[in-house]
């Protein structure tokens, strides 16, 4: 199995995230190597939908334009339902490998389907903690794997954009080599 380093950067909120997607998108860091995870939507919301007929997923309610906009940038992407989490979004590689974790039954013990992929790829338990606390208290994960520079590029621009933090994890395996 390909071992590669994956940097992950916490966002508070969409429109973080979202700056940081498209600087690097900008820089040609483009979306092969990026996913991200978050909440569909916001617990206080009161309505929210989605729906495809004939093209993207369109999604309605207060981070619907975000979500419909990078639906349309990343080549994959699912929306799970899941405990304790609630509705997430998930764009990019990382789609795929969630859904081959989940379709495979390699559920970790007391991990959420998100827990479980993050174990997966070489994440140790702390760290699997701190990124489900992050998307419970209605945050955003970018993950994105590549080269050490690109890696520290990446790094640079998640902070640019306003990431609560943003950490490289060594070796950890490429979601690319899993999904």
């Amino acid at each position: 199995m390909q071992n590669s380093d994956v940097t992950m950067g916490v966002f508070e909120n969409h429109h973080a995230v979202e700056r940081a997607v498209h600087a690097l998108r900008d820089l040609g860091l483009g979306n092969n190597n990026l996913s991200v995870i978050g909440r569909a939507y916001s617990p206080e919301e009161k309505s929210m939908g989605l729906h495809a007929m004939g093209g993207p997923m369109t999604v309605w309610g207060e981070r619907g334009l975000f979500w419909s906009t990078l639906w349309r940038e990343f080549s994959g992407g699912v929306i799970l339902s899941l405990p304790l989490l609630g509705s997430v979004v998930v764009l990019g590689q990382f789609a795929d490998v969630v859904v081959c974790t989940i379709g495979e039954a390699r559920l970790i013990r007391n991990c959420s389907p998100l827990g479980s992929t993050l174990f997966s790829i070489g994440m140790s338990s702390s760290n699997i903690a701190d990124y489900e606390r992050a998307i419970m208290a209605d945050g955003f994960l970018a993950c994105a794997s590549g080269t050490g520079e690109e890696l520290a590029t990446t790094r640079r621009v998640f902070s640019d954009a306003g990431a609560k933090c943003a950490t490289t994890h060594g070796g950890a395996r490429s979601p690319q080599a899993l999904g």
